[in-house]
């Protein structure tokens, strides 16, 4: 006799263990992610979050949010998850910054819960998959212990207790009990509960800080409709549900109120329908030790949970749903559809609840609909997986739903692929769509920059500014594009406003600070090299320095203090300081110059600067800063022939250096190497047609070489630039001397 078939083998395994025919078909649905990489929020939770890392101790796990920003900060987002950044932790220790084992945990993970929400695909849904699961255990635990054991349980437990394993109706549950001891503890339960849950509700207010309503009563309401949409039909899926994917319900007139209708008749229903017949009660007998039960009726006979379990399971959906509802406060989002994993399971339970109904009275339909509903969902999972791949595809997915941030996004990742054109089409119609994007303005501003189009970013940095006045980096950025254009005073104002941002309710405080410390760097900067404003200077990089956290590289600081110091005549605190930069970075080459500058201050000293120098053209052959300050060095010292080969070196890398340029022009001259200083001065008009010194230099070495008309228009053109300018004017004038002694000479010849 043949024995079964491998499809009836099946059959079989998964009736005796359903458990884990669940478990797999899920991890299959998610196979797809395991190739994904680090997308959207995966950024800032983990990529850029200090607490991932083992450098990070432990307990600022405990003292910070999900996102690194300590809890007591103005701008924490206040949400408190150190269990998934410990997981995001270990991750990091076995597999650095690789997502594959980032990705297979979170598979793992909704194995266990076999859920089918997108809490999987993204990682930061993570926090989502932990908190169902301890969910789930905790209920199967306290369903398999003495129900004495109940008044220490969650709100979960003791729901199950009372309609699932005691079968007590709502009727029986709210009348007060006096005979009925077993009615009369849950009760009690059910108070203690209550209280243990304001409790927790309390203290998670206090870490939210508070929190408040949406912009209507019939927004709210609103909301929880979306997101049952979203699970009855998981058709338009979008990575983001801003305000301008659903703006806000304009008044009672607005058509989506009869969505929310819906759902509030509906639930109405399900509860009628829950609590309009009492379910009959097992019954205890301890001083026996035996029990008896009579099972409650069944609608068609049928075997599967009644009225109780009905309940049961719109109350798990509802109790793990509105701590992220915005009902009780706001929770930093509208909809996400990463929060309707817990409360999938009940309305899991209430799609099987309908299907056992069916097969109760078709008996082939129910099964022929479980089949087509598991093969559909799964089918919408597998391709919304692959939306998750990369965030180039998330985004794009998102566009129909989400288009300002969709579009905002995928211009930024078209830029750093250097598709610029299509980055800035796409960052200007996102600002079509919503114009107060602080974020898309700053990155427009950065595209601009980029491309040398500093005046136009200085108006997209400006609008940045104005919509997120605490926004540093944007202030920073837009300093640099006024430097620029040449535009020295606006860039101070700007560095100014820049370092007195108190950041009181900034998001992402590190960076923030980090921007700030910048500006002051920058303002210090400013004052040294525009303002030759040396004290003021060491003003801005000492406070730059307080305001250092141990993420920035101080080494710059340390190196911009010692050229202040330098520049007040303190070698001794100038070497100190450089030593300091150099002890953290050996490599860096601005401080092995202004080292070696410092010490030929010192002409005992002229050997070990030189070495200096030499240090800093290793380190860096290709930086022509290097052989500017090293030919300068080798002039001062009266070796021209050696400085000549530095600079021209140097202009080799950077042609259009005007010092570089203009300092071998001088040099060549100095060398009586007239022609070659003429070339060199003619490149340095050409390269700043504005410096009265180009142009009087070419003017004295055309005087020189004999050219006298050229001579005389590179003097007009310096006088042009600076009237009066007294050097041009003897030099212009010695040249007229010689023109006319020359025509006189000329006339008499010509007469003989």
């Amino acid at each position: 006799m043949a024995g079964p078939g491998a499809g009836a083998l099946l059959s079989r395994w998964v009736r005796r263990r359903p458990a884990c025919a669940c478990s797999l078909l899920a991890a299959l649905c998610y196979l797809n992610t395991l190739r994904a990489g680090f997308v959207y929020d995966d950024t800032r939770a983990i990529l850029t979050n200090g607490d991932v890392r083992s450098s990070t101790p432990l307990t600022a796990l405990l003292q910070h949010d999900f996102w690194g920003t300590p809890l007591s900060h103005g701008g924490s987002h206040g949400s408190y998850r150190p269990l998934t950044v410990l997981t995001f932790r270990l991750n990091h220790a076995l597999a650095g910054l690789r997502p594959a084992l980032y990705h297979t945990t979170n598979v793992a993970l909704h194995a266990v819960c076999s859920g089918l929400v997108e809490a999987v695909a993204g990682l930061v849904g993570r926090a989502d998959l932990l908190a169902l699961l301890f969910t789930l255990c905790s209920l199967l635990s306290y369903a398999r212990q003495a129900k004495e054991q109940g008044i220490a349980a969650l709100p979960l437990c003791l729901l199950y207790d009372v309609f699932v394993h005691s079968r007590t109706s709502m009727s029986a549950l709210l009348t007060p009990q006096r005979q009925d001891k077993r009615l009369l503890r849950l009760q009690q339960s059910c108070a203690l509960v209550s209280l243990a849950c304001a409790a927790l509700l309390s203290a998670r207010l206090s870490v939210l800080g508070g929190g408040g309503a949406l912009s209507s009563a019939l927004t709210l309401i609103h909301l929880p409709a979306v997101s049952v949409g979203l699970l009855l039909l998981p058709h338009h899926l979008s990575f983001d549900w801003s305000d301008s994917a659903l703006p806000p319900l304009l008044g009672p007139a607005d058509p989506r109120n009869a969505a929310s209708a819906a759902l509030l008749l509906g639930l109405a229903a399900l509860l009628f329908a829950a609590c309009r017949a009492p379910a009959e009660t097992a019954t205890n007998n301890n001083n026996n030790g035996s029990s008896s039960s009579s099972k409650p009726s069944r609608p068609g006979g049928h075997s599967g949970p009644g009225r109780p379990g009905l309940l049961f399971a719109l109350c798990f959906s509802l109790l793990t749903f509105l701590p992220a509802s915005n009902l009780l406060f706001y929770v930093g989002f509208l909809v996400a559809e990463r929060v309707l994993y817990a409360p999938s399971v009940g309305f899991c339970l209430l799609v099987g609840r309908g299907l056992s109904l069916l097969e109760a009275r078709w008996r082939r339909l129910g099964p022929a609909l479980s089949a087509l509903l598991l093969a559909v969902l799964a089918a919408r999972t597998l391709l919304r997986n692959e939306d998750w791949r990369d965030e180039q595809a998330l985004y794009t997915a998102g566009v129909p739903y989400s288009p300002a941030k969709a579009l905002g996004n995928l211009a930024t990742i078209m830029a750093d692929r250097g598709r610029l054109e299509e980055a800035e089409r796409a960052y200007r119609a996102a600002l079509a769509v919503r114009y107060n994007m602080a974020d898309v303005h700053y990155n427009l501003g950065n595209l601009l920059y980029s491309q040398g189009k500093y005046a136009e970013s200085t108006q997209s940095y400006q609008k940045a500014v104005g919509f997120r006045r605490q926004f540093a980096q944007a202030y920073l950025n837009l300093a640099h594009a006024h430097i620029k254009l040449g535009q020295s005073e606006a860039a101070r104002r700007v560095l100014l406003a820049c370092r007195d941002l108190n950041g009181s309710r900034i998001r992402d405080p590190r960076s923030h600070t980090s921007a700030r410390v910048s500006c002051l760097v920058e303002l210090g900067r400013l004052f040294a090299e525009k303002e030759n404003d040396p004290p003021q200077a060491l003003t801005q990089y000492q406070q730059a320095l307080e305001l250092a956290s141990e993420h920035y590289h101080k080494e710059t600081i340390y190196n911009l203090i010692g050229e202040a110091q330098y520049r007040l005549s303190n070698y001794d605190e100038a070497e100190a300081w450089f030593r300091r930069a150099l002890e953290i970075q050996p490599g860096m080459v601005h401080a092995h110059i202004f080292y070696g500058k410092m010490l030929a201050k010192n002409k005992t000293r002229m050997d070990e600067a030189e070495g200096w120098f030499h240090r800093a053209r290793t380190t860096a052959p290709f930086n022509y800063v290097v052989y500017l300050h090293y030919g300068q060095f080798l002039y001062d010292a009266g070796r021209l022939q050696e400085a000549a080969e530095v600079y021209l070196r140097g202009v080799e890398l950077a042609p259009s250096e005007y010092d570089l340029t203009f300092n071998l022009a001088n040099v060549y001259r100095e060398l009586s190497q007239y022609e070659r200083a003429e070339f060199y001065y003619r490149r340095a008009t050409h390269i700043r047609p504005e410096d009265v010194h180009s142009h009087r230099n070419l003017g004295a070495i055309l005087h020189l070489n004999g050219k006298l008309q050229e001579a005389e228009a590179a003097y007009l053109t310096a006088l042009g630039l600076s009237p009066g300018d007294h050097v041009t004017e003897v030099n212009l004038a010695r040249l007229y001397n010689i023109m006319e002694r020359r025509g006189r000479g000329q006339r008499a010849a010509d007469g003989k």
